[in-house]
């Protein structure tokens, strides 16, 4: 989804031999979006555009896939052909960016040209370096001097570092001037954090290149870059990890092994490192303590299962007991709802 703008999720049923060690009876296939059949237009009254089909009310009807990819090489030479699959089969993955949008978009779009551009910067500079490398002895002659009187160059051809040779007689000897490779640094530098700004990160991250950042600069960029993570992480939950949740009922009840309680399943984005842990985590249980946020949806935050941090303090708790050793004692914190409760004496007999 980032190189190319999207990409399709397709539901392979399987049955028979095939389904024999699948628990749920179908597998997830990844597809490139290179696998859409552009060619067709039409399907009866419905319209057909890059490949996905649309309704007349303009609902997502179904798909037109290669079976193959087109640039596979044992398709060269021959006809492709595409068929068309349910859209209930598909999960078409991508950032819509503008109303109206029908495909993805890459990512580095918006820094194509810049990146093109630094790449022969980059080039040129590096072609710099390598002239600037060389230096060069320019061995000249008096042109009144006869050709015959001209000697050899007695070493000049074979300099070595440190090397003092001499140069015949009548000649003279210039070096070359290498040009020098300057605002290198400077130029890259401003280049690739246009680049990272364009996709949504903060130059530290794309470069590893911790000079001259401090933890505020640091923190407030990476505060920056975590909310476009979480956008673009609740991008992949609603469109593919709630797809596959719906395939996953759907395959539940198409092998009549339903469970006997209505359930759901939850979404937990994997954990980020924190820049502050011993002030960020405080910060965390002070929302607790003050009815701001919900001790499972910190744990979520995190990274981390409720239900198992749950049940393995339970099973701590149990083994603890087991063996006779004292339970942990937590220190209290002072809780918003204490803090208003002290008082002072006049308070109190007020």
């Amino acid at each position: 989804m980032f190189t190319d703008g999207e990409i399709l999720a397709r539901r392979r049923i399987r049955r028979g031999k095939y389904a024999r060690d699948l628990p749920l009876a179908f597998q997830v296939e990844l597809l490139e979006c290179d696998y859409l059949d552009t060619t067709v237009t039409s399907w009866g009254q419905n319209e057909v555009i890059e490949g996905v089909e649309y309704s007349p009310i303009g609902d997502i009807e179904a798909y037109h896939l290669y079976r193959e990819h087109p640039g596979a090489a044992r398709m060269r030479g021959a006809t492709l052909k595409s068929e068309r699959v349910p859209w209930q089969d598909i999960l078409h993955i991508r950032r819509l960016d503008r109303p109206g949008q029908l495909r993805g978009v890459p990512w580095l779009a918006p820094v194509m040209l810049t990146m093109a551009e630094l790449s022969d910067y980059q080039e040129a500079q590096i072609l710099k370096q390598k002239m600037a490398a060389m230096l060069a002895a320019i061995v000249t002659y008096d042109k009144d001097l006869p050709v015959d009187q001209k000697g050899k160059l007695k070493g000049l051809n074979a300099m070595q570092p440190g090397a003092v040779v001499g140069a015949p007689e009548g000649a003279g000897v210039v070096f070359t001037n290498p040009p020098k490779v300057d605002d290198y640094v400077d130029f890259m530098g401003e280049g690739l954090g246009a680049i990272a700004m364009g996709v949504g990160i903060t130059r530290e991250s794309l470069t590893g290149d911790l000079k001259g950042t401090n933890f505020s600069s640091g923190r407030m960029g990476r505060m920056e870059m975590d909310r476009n993570v979480e956008r673009w992480q609740r991008l992949i939950i609603s469109q593919f990890c709630a797809g596959i949740e719906r395939w996953v009922l759907e395959s539940w009840a198409l092998q009549r092994v339903l469970p006997t309680e209505k359930f759901r399943l939850s979404h937990t984005a994997p954990r980020r490192a924190l820049i502050d842990p011993n002030d960020e985590i405080d910060a965390m249980l002070k929302q607790v303590d003050g009815g701001l946020n919900s001790r499972q949806n910190v744990q979520r935050t995190l990274g981390l299962d409720p239900e198992q941090i749950r049940r393995e303090r339970a099973e701590d708790a149990a083994k603890d007991g087991d063996v006779g050793a004292p339970a942990p004692v937590a220190k209290d914190r002072p809780t918003a709802r204490d803090t208003r409760a002290k008082s002072t004496p006049e308070e109190k007999q007020v």
